[in-house]
């Protein structure tokens, strides 16, 4: 018995027919897939790395902000201390002119008493004197010198 397998030469078999075209076009289509893949990669790590950056911008705003805030404060304190700085540098030359003013009465009170002690002295001298001519004269009283 012989079999005969009769095929319908109009018909096409079931299934996917690859052609060079369709072979080509699923290339195409394939090659473009993948650079545009590759071209969102790019676009998404660009967009990472403009984003990093901004969040560093970011930390270093902050950082001179709070190292800003820190100056005021130092600065502030500063101001404090140089107000604190002229009172007592007020205070010195008050001082200074007071224990000045205080010398020269001193000073004035030294040299009187010290030209009245003087002239208690000579008074003293001239009657000492007066005495010892006294004494010459009345008696025979002799002055040691």
């Amino acid at each position: 018995m012989n079999k005969i397998i009769m095929v319908d030469p109009g018909r096409n078999p079931p299934g996917i027919t690859l052609t060079l075209e369709s072979t080509s076009t699923i290339l195409g289509i394939a090659i473009s897939l993948s650079m545009l893949v590759g071209i969102a990669i790019k676009v998404i790590t660009k967009f990472n790395e403009v984003n990093g950056s901004i969040r560093d911008l970011k930390e270093d705003l902050n950082t001179h902000t709070k190292a800003l805030d820190q100056f005021k404060g130092l600065h502030s304190e500063v101001l404090v201390l140089d107000r604190k700085l002229d009172l007592h540098l007020q205070e010195y030359t008050n001082r200074k002119e007071t224990v000045q003013f205080l010398i020269g009465q001193l000073d004035q009170k030294i040299d009187h008493n010290r030209k009245r002690w003087e002239e208690e002295l000579a008074k003293v001298n001239s009657d000492i004197k007066a005495v010892e001519n006294y004494l010459q004269s009345q008696t025979t009283f002799k002055v040691r010198s």
